[in-house]
């Protein structure tokens, strides 16, 4: 088995062309990832429906969702406050979100993953984490 490495990529927003960028992303789950409305992202995971209503607003009052990704038994969203982003990566199996940041490595056994969060005036922050806490 190899290392998995996730990332949310950049193409994706709100404009038209990110929409449906994130539209094609999410057909490749078969389902488990929809957009019932415009500002609903909807994940059936674990047993359960897990929503994620974006809060339409001006600049930094705005919070958005977009799917980024799903593989090996993981999904990873992005959140958007307008002015910071980062992934939020969900064990499907549980429907457990658990900490995460924009970009994430897993272990060979799924066990344990690196995670990188951005920051506004220096160097990303790198943080470890358990996927089986």
């Amino acid at each position: 088995m190899a290392s998995l490495a996730f990332d949310c990529p950049q193409a994706l927003g709100d404009s038209p062309q990110g929409l449906a960028y994130e539209a094609k992303l999410m057909a490749r789950t078969h389902g488990m990832a929809s957009r019932p409305a415009a500002h609903l992202l909807q994940l059936n995971v674990g047993g359960k429906t897990l929503s994620f209503r974006d809060k339409p607003g001006d600049g930094l009052e705005n919070i958005a969702y977009f799917f980024c990704t799903s593989h090996d038994g993981y999904t990873l969203i992005r959140w958007d406050d307008g002015d910071s982003f980062t992934g939020q990566p969900i064990d499907e199996r549980t429907g457990k979100i658990l900490p995460g940041g924009y970009r994430m490595l897993f272990s060979l056994d799924r066990r344990a993953y690196f995670t990188e969060y951005p920051r506004a005036t220096s160097a990303p922050s790198i943080h470890a984490g358990s996927a089986t806490n």
